[in-house]
């Protein structure tokens, strides 16, 4: 059922790489994204992609103590040698992502947990999870059950992991979301101006949801879910959305959705308000286009027919499936949807951003 871990091993351009990469660096130690690279011409594109990606890993290990302890006089020359070159050539590219591929990123334990139990809380304001999600046989975490790992991977190990009665480091673990089918019902009224949802708890008892915030609130209210988006930081979410065919680490200050999207809609004027989009469910039903603009710049937004690209409609679901479908409820398969669009691709649309995701 779940997966014992003590290490994790990780794709190469895996989303947690980078973010593992960062939690391994002290403070003010930073990866230099912008540093130009140079390639020779015989190079191809998804070569140096890998190759700044692996590049990332490298200053982690060299800037990590614990990390740097490992790797070979050889290796830290090359390193060294790396940094003079003046064009890389695919021999370079190949050594490096063999250095990467069999040495190990140290990670704090505690450094470590702290990212992956607040992983919903960034995504979508829900509480974060307990220890016991990482280090109880009967938890297991999501992000941590990767299908398979290519050639080109790299380790990241666990440091100051806890130990158990007998004084031996324990285990954590990682769980596919596919053990985690709940054969309960969820029923969404996608309204003109709130959303409300439910579905039945582990006791067959039929809970409201609230999308986004609120988590604490104790009025009824925060269940009448406003039909609303706030577009932040656009491309960063797509890029965040579009890493990962399986629970993408989006964040919900990049785009913020029902509650949220409504608080910071008040006292908005002028152009700002291009960045808020009330009109979810009339632009499904028309034949329009439209203009909005999030705190970089101004983009358009094909009518919901004709929509190839960015589709709000598609994120908004998105947003109610990870508040419904989570490690604590697990993945609903079976939902009711209440709306008055005669239009079977938005139903369509909703449902199957609400569960593929997150299987």
């Amino acid at each position: 059922m779940v997966n014992p871990l003590q290490s994790l091993r990780l794709p190469l351009g895996h989303p947690l790489v980078e973010k593992l990469c960062n939690k391994s660096l002290k403070d003010g130690v930073k990866f230099n994204e912008e540093i130009p690279i140079h390639f020779k011409k015989e190079v191809l594109e998804e070569d140096k992609i890998k190759f700044k990606q692996a590049l990332r890993v490298l200053h982690a290990i060299v800037n990590n103590e614990t990390s740097l302890r490992y790797l070979s006089d050889e290796n830290q020359k090359f390193i060294e040698d790396l940094a003079q070159d003046k064009k890389i050539t695919n021999e370079k590219i190949e050594k490096t992502l063999e250095i990467v591929s069999y040495s190990d990123v140290d990670v704090d334990f505690e450094k470590f947990k702290e990212l992956m139990l607040e992983v919903d809380f960034v995504a979508v304001g829900l509480k974060s999870y307990s220890q016991s999600q990482l280090l109880d046989l009967d938890g297991g975490h999501w992000d941590l059950e990767v299908p398979s790992v290519p050639k080109e991977s790299v380790t990241f190990r666990l440091d100051n992991l806890p130990k158990n009665e007998k004084n031996k480091e324990m285990n954590f673990y990682a769980r596919s979301s596919l053990k985690n089918l709940n054969k309960g019902v969820v029923a969404i009224d996608f309204g003109t101006k709130s959303t409300t949802a439910s579905y039945m708890d582990e006791n067959g008892k039929y809970r409201l949801l609230s999308i986004s915030g609120l988590v604490d609130d104790a009025s009824p209210t925060k269940f009448e879910n406003p039909t609303i988006m706030e577009f932040r930081y656009k491309e960063n979410f797509l890029n965040a959305y579009n890493a990962l065919k399986h629970l993408p680490f989006t964040e919900k200050n990049d785009i913020e959705v029902a509650h949220e999207a409504q608080k910071n809609a008040k006292g908005v004027k002028g152009n700002d308000l291009y960045r808020f989009f009330s009109q979810l469910k009339q632009w499904a039903g028309a034949d329009e286009k439209q203009n909005f603009r999030d705190c970089e710049k101004d983009f358009p937004l094909e009518s919901f027919t004709n929509c190839t690209g960015f589709n709000p409609i598609e994120i908004y679901a998105y947003y109610i499936g990870r508040c419904i479908n989570n490690m604590e409820n697990g993945v609903f398969l079976k939902y009711f949807l209440s709306y008055p669009i005669k239009n079977e691709i938005f139903k369509l649309n909703l449902i199957y951003k609400m569960t593929t995701l997150l299987l």
